[in-house]
């Protein structure tokens, strides 16, 4: 491999003669004979005659490695290479192709995970640091190339070497700004690899993973950072990813950097330089990857709260100057893509630097036909509706009334952004695509503005009237620059003018458009402002007028998708708020409506359409003033009953329905008015009823259904089937109507009536199947069948809709079983189970509707009032409960609390067991909490069992809690009567709102005491706790006890628990009347009552010497057998350490203080206890100093050191807390 030189000279003459371009292969002659061993000579002496052979070295190294490996196999090392560095530094030739000599090495070692490299490197560092300024200095772009290659190496081989590169090389330590490093690493196309070799050289700084010192020092030097990302929009798209996924994990992503750290490093020339990043000019097909990863870069460090450098608005003393930088860096940045996104996400979690913004939309926004404008419009619009209300009232929490208010406003119906949406916008420019767009944005402005007042009240730092002042402030901006009503309305009329004389499908949908926005503004305002609507009369002419735009005609082809639907419901919504008069059952578009409404509620699979629908629809029939306003339910049958009726007759069973409640409203037959009328009030006052009682049901029933019941047959042809339905839900629903219904139908003599009478005179459940051959599909049926059968009852198959009728079936179902004794247990759990499933899923439907505006700031009380009736909603569970405890008399009647409780009374306890959860219970089980008090106040027979369920379950009021115990506490017979005070005792004690008298403390405490010399009676304990609950709930009633407990105390029979050790504490500490007792029966109290409450009567000074002297002996075992082993003690030492302490201090003889301070103690384990008794026995024995107080002193500290030990050992938790204590 080698070849012998004859001379230097001999060698210099061939390389003058023979010069190899670079571009070819390398002569392998030449290098087979190139005499490694001679080179490495040559190169440890001081003179340069090495060059050739130097030169020879690096020209050929690259493209034959093995001239590397042969030099590091025969002992070359970068130490050699870096020695004729530091002896060449003056000859540049020689210098350059050293530091390439010495890059080719050290990468050769580093690729065979060596270890010699870092004392050669560690050497050029610190020794030759001018000579590596030097080279990156040099004009020649190799130079500056190889220096940052091999200062690359350096830092990715060791850290200090990092740090002493920053530390020493000149360039990096004095420069003093910016553009002088930037001469010395300034990109051009002919020095694009210099880029490289210096991205890639502060690249090594961050990913080196031994510690954050690293990284931490090249962040301080900013300008090296800085001139990173200066240059980084020119650079190709793999640095630029390279660049952006380095310092995203290893800065932004980083634990190691605190936000204010981050802050610092990104200076506002670094996101300066990184916005420039959206318009980098490299390869086209990669432009909008380079422009995605530079967005999502940019989002995650300047509005991401967790890696970001996003400090908390409106609060932190730091605040987002850098997003405050990029939103004022874009002029129009509406017309960017991605910088417009990156604004809106830095306003969204920046809300305080809205104001920027607004002042760049002020004049951008003034109306003009351009694209300009359009592109500002739906920059804004996505500007307010990133401001989500629920997120954005978190801002505000710290923040004064006058703050939230002026920030809501900002935040949804700025001024800068209302002042450009009037006259000029609406109606001066003709141009349908302004008029659109500024409606949309202002409908948008309301409906954010809206949610914003719904959110106020989550805002707890704020009391009630800042919250008002809050809403008024918002509400009077609202009134005073929001466009008038009028003018908005204005400007649809003039826009469908424009469209009539312009035809056009895209005009079209630009007006529809425009009119839906107009309608949801209109909405809002309606239910929200009613004051700001000066004219009512006005708005709804309008309405009329744009009828023609608005009208949707309905059939079966086009009932899900026509757009025409939704501007319809909204515009009956409105008519129904402002005058709901103009849809009465004599108006003509009443029908019209009416039937779509039922269509689309029967019919559409838009859930979102049939909810609002069949408020509608319930709306109107609500208008027409048949139906009592105090009885919603009436009207959700009638429509329960047309969602029944198949798509092909529904449209004319609707049309039949309205036309026999205008005959209701206009018959001028006053004598068939009568007729109506006394049917009607029969209808109401009427009820079938087995025993002889004065009950009246007021269902306040309308005499629709009267009338039905009494039509012709001929005229119910067409509509039997829905005669049929009705007739079901009604009489299932009003069950106690049943003997109106029979003297109604009896009169008539119909095949239909015929029909009914043998329903409702049908006893059986399984009788009703075939007496109405109606729709033998009808889920109502389906479930009568599964409790015929017992089968479970298929949940899938119920419509949301039919929950709450199903409930009322289920209520139905348990009256006709119980008249026919077949009311069991089984039946029971097999109904209430059903109504559990029924309850949950109407109770979760509630929970998901919107929350209706309640409360409205205005003082135009009328308008406020009738907005409110009219979109409020019932809510369906108390409409519910209601009737069923209320106006379900039959199960009224069967529900007693008796000796023989009906299977009613077991049904009803279970169903109140369900319906507990609602607010409004206690109203409407009025009647059966005073049917409970009064059966209990006569009868002395009352089933016990029932009677707790009872008191369990139902809510009684704070007055009838107090008389039932006086009842129960008159009438103790048996253990079953304790178990009613104790039910009762709790209740009382958890309202902690009326406290007992003192007789009926006395009596509670008598009751107490028979329960526990009662050996049968289980519960002993829990009555004890029970009562202390109490007691610590209204303190002053102890002073109400007596000496009965003490007295209990002396019982041999006595069991004794925690819990009436709990009761006699707290009644000891408190009330003075056991005092003489207590002295006169000390020494007679068992153990474990009288040592808990041992140190009381110390502080009371209850103890006299001579009983002291007794006490201490009785203990004395104990406590000393606690002192040594604490885990062989009786429970009582354990748990008392009050009471040893002041035994110890007051009772135990000094002598015997010294003589157990004297001894060494052998300890099994180490406790708190423990070490609080030696800590008094041992202070008590340096009370009088003595010849022996150094022994017991170094005694102590032996004794501690020995439990310490057996502390740390078993790795005590109480260990700290006996140092936290002090007690050592």
């Amino acid at each position: 491999m080698k070849r012998k030189r004859e001379s230097v000279l001999e060698d210099q003459e061939v390389e003058k003669k023979s010069k190899v371009d670079e571009n070819l292969e390398p002569n392998r002659e030449e290098i087979f004979n190139f005499d490694i061993k001679l080179f490495r000579k040559k190169l440890k002496k001081e003179s340069n005659n090495f060059f050739d052979d130097l030169k020879f070295f690096v020209n050929n190294a690259e493209k034959s490695p093995q001239l590397i490996s042969d030099f590091l196999e025969l002992g070359g090392r970068p130490l050699e290479i870096v020695e004729a560095i530091s002896r060449n530094e003056q000859n540049n030739d020689v210098l350059s192709n050293l530091f390439q000599m010495l890059q080719y090495v050290s990468s050769k070692i580093i690729q065979q995970k060596g270890d010699s490299i870092l004392q050669g490197l560690k050497f050029l560092v610190t020794k030759h640091s001018n000579t590596i300024t030097k080279m990156l200095s040099s004009t020649k772009p190799s130079d500056k190339k190889v220096a940052l290659k091999i200062l690359d190496i350096c830092v990715s081989t060791n850290r200090e070497l990092g740090v002493d590169i920053l530390k020493n090389i000149e360039v990096f330590t004095k420069t003093k700004n910016k553009e002088d490093l930037s001469e010395i690493f300034k990109v051009t196309k002919q020095q694009e690899q210099i880029r490289a070799a210096f991205v890639e050289f502060i690249i090594s700084f961050l990913y080196n993973d031994a510690d954050a010192v690293l990284r931490k020092r090249l962040l301080q030097n900013r300008i090296l950072f800085e001139l990173l990302l200066q240059d980084l929009h020119k650079d190709n798209s793999q640095i630029i990813e390279r660049v952006l996924s380095v310092i995203t994990e290893k800065i932004l992503m980083s634990s190691d950097f605190s936000r204010l750290e981050k802050f610092k490093t990104f200076s506002s020339e670094v996101v300066k330089s990184l916005l420039k990043l959206y318009d980098w000019r490299g390869n086209e097909s990669e432009k909008e990857h380079i422009q995605t990863i530079s967005h999502y870069f940019l989002k995650l460090l300047l509005t991401n709260k967790k890696y970001g450098i996003v400090f908390k608005p409106f609060a932190e003393k730091v605040k987002n100057l850098r997003q405050l930088d990029v939103i004022t860096t874009f002029k129009n940045v509406w017309m960017l893509e991605y910088p417009s996104n990156l604004v809106i996400e830095i306003v969204k979690a920046c809300p305080d630097l809205i104001q920027p913004i607004l002042d760049r939309l002020v004049m951008a926004l003034r109306p003009k036909e351009t694209t300009s404008w359009l592109m500002c419009v739906n920059f804004t619009k996505n500007l307010i509706t990133a401001f989500d209300p629920k997120v954005m009232i978190n801002f505000f929490t710290l923040l004064p009334a006058k703050k939230v208010s002026n920030n809501i406003i900002k935040l949804s119906v700025s001024e800068l952004i209302l002042e450009n949406t009037k006259d000029n916008a609406l109606i001066q420019l003709d141009k349908l695509e302004i008029r659109e767009a500024v409606v949309s944005l202002l409908h948008l402005m309301l409906d954010r503005c809206c949610k914003f007042l719904d959110e106020i009240k989550i805002l707890k730092n704020l009391k009630d009237f800042e919250q008002h002042r809050i809403k008024f402030d918002i509400i009077n901006h609202i009134f005073t620059f929001f466009p008038n009503i009028d003018m908005i309305l204005n400007s649809l009329y003039r826009s469908i003018n424009l469209s009539v004389r312009k035809k056009s499908d895209e005009n079209e949908a630009l007006v529809k458009s425009q009119l839906k926005h107009t309608l949801e503004i209109l909405l809002l305002l309606i239910e929200r402002f009613p004051s700001i609507i000066e004219k009512i009369p006005s708005v709804v002419d309008y309405l009329e007028v744009l009828r023609p735009i608005y009208e949707y005609q309905l059939n079966s082809t086009n009932i899900e998708d026509n757009s025409g639907l939704e501007i319809e419901m909204k515009v009956v919504k409105i008519i129904l708020l402002l005058q709901p008069n103009i849809l009465s059952s004599d108006a003509t578009m009443f029908n019209k409506i009416f039937s779509i409404m039922i269509q689309v509620y029967s019919c559409s699979k838009n859930e979102n359409y049939r909810k609002e629908a069949k408020l509608l629809t319930s709306k109107m029939l609500h208008s027409t003033q048949i139906f009592s306003s105090n009885n919603p339910l009436e009207i959700s049958i009638w429509i329960e009953a047309l969602r029944f009726m198949k798509p092909n007759v529904l449209k004319e069973t609707a049309n039949k329905f309205i036309e026999l409640i205008k005959s209701i409203k206009k018959s001028d037959d006053m004598h068939e008015k009568l007729e109506i009328k006394t049917l009607n009030q029969n209808l109401l006052k009427m009820i079938d009823n087995f025993e002889e009682s004065e009950e009246v049901v007021n269902s306040q029933l309308s005499s629709v259904l009267t009338t039905l019941l009494r039509m012709e047959s001929g005229k119910l042809n067409n509509i039997i089937d829905f005669v049929e339905i009705s007739f079901i839900l009604f009489y299932h629903t009003y069950p106690d109507l049943k003997k109106s219904f029979k003297s109604l139908l009896a009169t008539k003599s119909s095949e239909h009536c015929e029909r009914f009478l043998a329903y409702v005179n049908a006893d059986e459940l399984s009788n009703f199947q075939d007496i109405l051959p109606t729709t033998p599909e009808f889920i109502y049926r389906k479930f009568q069948q599964s409790l015929i059968t017992g089968e479970k009852f298929n949940m899938k198959d119920i419509n949301e809709d039919e929950h709450q009728f199903l409930l009322l079936q289920s209520i139905f179902c348990s009256i006709k079983l119980s008249e026919n004794n077949n009311l069991t247990d089984d039946k029971i759990e097999l109904l209430i189970n059903n109504i559990r499933k029924f309850y949950k899923n109407l109770k979760s439907q509630e929970e998901e509707k919107p929350i209706s505006s309640e409360q409205v700031e205005t003082s135009d009380k009328k308008v406020v009032n009738k907005i409110f009736l009219m979109t409020n909603e019932y809510s369906t569970l108390e409409i519910i409960m209601s009737h069923i405890f209320n106006s379900q008399s039959r199960l009224f009647k069967k529900f007693n609390v008796n000796d023989e409780p009906s299977q009613i009374t077991k049904f009803v306890v279970k169903l109140v067991e369900i319906f507990n959860t609602n607010d409004n219970l206690q109203k409407s089980l009025l009647k059966y909490r005073q049917k409970v008090i009064t059966q209990l106040k006569e009868s002395n027979e009352a089933n016990d069992t029932v009677v707790m369920n009872i008191l369990e379950e139902f809510p009684f009021s704070d007055l009838e809690y107090i008389e039932l115990m006086n009842t129960v506490l008159k009438n103790q017979k048996n253990l079953m009567q304790l178990r009613k005070i104790m039910i009762l005792l709790k209740k009382i004690s958890q309202r902690k709102t009326t406290a007992l008298s003192s007789t009926q403390i006395h009596e509670i405490e008598n009751s107490y005491m028979n329960a526990v010399k009662n050996p049968s009676f289980d519960f002993s304990a829990e009555f004890c706790d029970i009562f202390y609950d109490y007691l610590s709930t209204f303190i002053h009633n102890i002073a109400d006890t007596t000496i009965a407990l003490f007295e209990l105390a002396l019982l041999d029979e006595l069991t004794v628990n925690r819990s009436f050790i709990k009761l006699l504490i707290m009644i000891f500490m408190h009330n003075d009347v056991n005092n003489d007792f207590f002295i006169a029966n000390v020494l007679n109290l068992k153990k474990e009552i009288l040592y808990p409450i041992l140190h009381i009567a110390f502080r009371k000074e209850l103890i006299v010497n001579k009983t002291m002297t007794s006490l201490y002996q009785t203990f004395k075992s104990g406590i000393l057998r606690t002192i040594e082993k604490p885990n062989r003690t009786a429970q009582i030492y354990r748990e008392n350490i009050k009471s040893t302490i002041q035994l110890i201090e007051k009772g135990m003889p000094i002598n015997e203080c010294r003589d157990l301070s004297m001894k060494k103690f052998k300890f099994d384990s180490t406790e708190v206890y423990q070490l609080e008794m030696l800590s008094a026995i041992f202070m008590k024995a340096f009370e009088k100093e003595n010849d022996k107080s150094t022994v017991v002193f170094f005694n102590f500290f032996n004794n501690w050191l020995q439990m310490f030990g057996l502390a740390e050992k078993r790795m005590y938790d109480d260990f700290e807390k006996i140092y936290q204590n002090g007690l050592i």
